[in-house]
């Protein structure tokens, strides 16, 4: 087989002939190394370069093909020279601005995935679910439609991305790409990239977007099968003191992930949340405050066997990932946990099998609250428990933090979490064991 070297540079005949396929696909160009040409379904011809910048992979497109000179559209000749003043500019240090700065000579021809790029890197920096969001634009938007120039999305273009998540049969999933994508055009609109959001004029419901408002709560004996199913799972010691804290304190868990050792009193039954820890909001930030959760007798018991784990991996971390291929002294990934849960309800002999939808993690929390209310803990109570804002007003005018009420609301739930398990643990194998 012949090498690179051995096939004749791309020409502009050459593009031209080239056929749309049922799936986009890129064909090198041998007369200048680095530079590709995708080819999409729709028959758009765009170039692209592949590059680090730093620790980062950036993809950058250099612009949709034309066989001649035209607005927002490269030639072949222009593509070449283009990509060496990229290289240059990566080189240098300066492959971000020189993106911008290109961008903006060609007419403003930033290109969804440059958009998408951007975005994320904004929310890094103030939202801990831009991992989240990130995966989602690249999974559904960015092939679809990653090439298109921004100021060329249209209303039916963003329907379209939306329509084909809901053809796979995720409406719901849909719903949350609906909720990115519009973020990412409002996104745009403030930056000036474009003059209005063609996202904004689209019904949800008409595309075919279904809202998965969860109201799922772990009832007395499930609690309780829950609880002695761990006990008998394959899940590592930490999954599971972990699940057991946050169904006894009712913590986000993103919040328990991110915890240090140092954040933990032991001796005073308290665990404090720091700011940068919490789901705080751009506006409630200036004011926030670290957050005291009190640690009841049962919750006490899950963050001590939580200390011993992580002390004994060397980690600084409460949830110390205890596997090899981890980083040092790393915390496990939220991915463990909603796995951890999962594997509790799936194979042919299921640990738990209890009525529809399968709990999920988020679910501790919402039955932690419903718990209390039923415990006729007051609602200013129980909504602090979980760190909820209580409006505007009574934030302002109302600043106790109820730490005390907190901590005996709390420790009458640990209480009657350990009376369940207790009382129906002789059953427990007939309410949450496999059928049959």
């Amino acid at each position: 087989m012949g090498d690179l070297n051995d096939i004749p540079p791309l020409t502009p005949s050459a593009i031209k002939a080239l056929e749309p396929r049922a799936s986009a696909y890129e064909i090198a160009d041998p007369g200048c190394a680095g530079l590709r040409l995708r080819v999409e379904p729709t028959g758009t011809r765009t170039f692209r370069w592949y590059t680090r910048d730093g620790e980062k992979r950036v993809v950058v497109t250099i612009g949709p093909w034309s066989e001649r000179a035209e607005a927002g559209h490269v030639t072949l000749a222009a593509a070449r020279e283009r990509l060496r003043g990229f290289k240059a500019a990566r080189d240098e240090g300066r492959l971000a601005s020189e993106r911008r700065a290109a961008s903006s000579a060609a007419g403003g021809t930033l290109t969804v995935s440059e958009l998408v790029e951007e975005f994320v890197a904004h929310l890094e920096k103030r939202r801990k679910t831009s991992a989240q969001v990130k995966r989602a634009l690249e999974r559904d938007v960015v092939p679809l439609i990653g090439t298109v120039p921004l100021k060329a999305v249209t209303t039916r273009d963003v329907r379209h991305v939306v329509e084909e998540v809901v053809k796979r049969g995720s409406p719901s999933s849909a719903d949350h790409l609906f909720v990115h994508l519009n973020g990412l055009l409002r996104f745009a609109v403030g930056r000036g990239e474009i003059a209005s959001n063609p996202a904004a004029v689209l019904d949800r419901d008409a595309i075919g977007c279904e809202t998965n408002r969860r109201a799922r709560i772990l009832f007395d004996q499930e609690i309780a099968a829950f609880w002695c199913a761990l006990d008998r799972s394959t899940l590592t010691a930490t999954v599971r003191a972990g699940l057991r804290l946050l169904l006894l304190t009712g913590a986000r868990s993103g919040e328990l992930l991110r915890a240090e050792l140092t954040e933990f009193d032991l001796p005073g039954r308290t665990w404090t949340v720091p700011v940068e820890h919490q789901k705080v909001g751009r506006r409630q930030r200036p004011s926030a405050r670290p957050w005291r959760v009190p640690l009841s007798d049962q919750a006490l018991a899950q963050a001590e066997r939580l200390r011993v784990l992580s002390e004994a991996e060397g980690s600084t971390f409460v949830m110390a990932s205890p596997s090899p291929l981890a980083p040092d002294g790393a915390h496990i990934t939220d991915k463990a946990l909603v796995a951890g849960m999962r594997k509790l309800f799936i194979g042919k002999a299921p640990l738990l099998v209890f009525r529809d939808p399968r709990p999920v993690v988020h679910d501790l929390r919402r039955t932690l609250r419903t718990g209390l209310g039923r415990l006729g803990v007051p609602p200013h109570v129980a909504e602090r428990c979980l760190n909820h804002s209580v409006g505007e007003i009574e934030s302002t005018y109302d600043t106790h933090d109820y730490l005390d009420e907190r901590r005996e609301a709390l420790a009458r739930w640990g209480a009657h979490v350990e009376s369940i398990v207790k009382s129906t643990g002789n059953v427990v194998a007939r309410i949450g064991g496999p059928r049959g």
